[in-house]
């Protein structure tokens, strides 16, 4: 993952998100996101954190930019798919910024 301590923390404002289940062994996780970033020099972040004791999957979704780079004012769309990979055997709760998204078992 780039380094982001030169950059400014923006947000990334989500339209949609689906957990997507690859048919494997084991099943791999995918996030299909969509949305859109604050001006086109932002750049999509996604930070996952390992699941906790709960079981829950943590996912933080926000942009960086330059606080020195100058760019038209602009929302910018994307749509992403970020793979989560596999988890061990259980039942498992999906947050993303916040919100519950879903419940898997695996």
């Amino acid at each position: 993952m780039p380094n982001n301590s030169n950059f400014t923390r923006g947000n990334a404002y989500l339209e949609s998100v689906e957990l997507l289940t690859l048919e494997s062994a084991p099943p791999q996780f995918t996030l299909a996101l969509k949305g859109s970033l604050p001006t086109p020099c932002n750049q999509l972040r996604v930070e996952v954190a390992p699941p906790d004791s709960e079981h829950k999957i943590i996912v933080e979704v926000y942009s960086v930019t330059s606080p020195n780079m100058i760019c038209v004012q602009v929302m910018e769309p994307f749509e992403e798919n970020f793979a989560l990979g596999s988890f061990a055997p259980g039942k498992y709760t999906l947050w993303v910024n916040g919100t519950m998204i879903a419940e898997f078992e695996t």
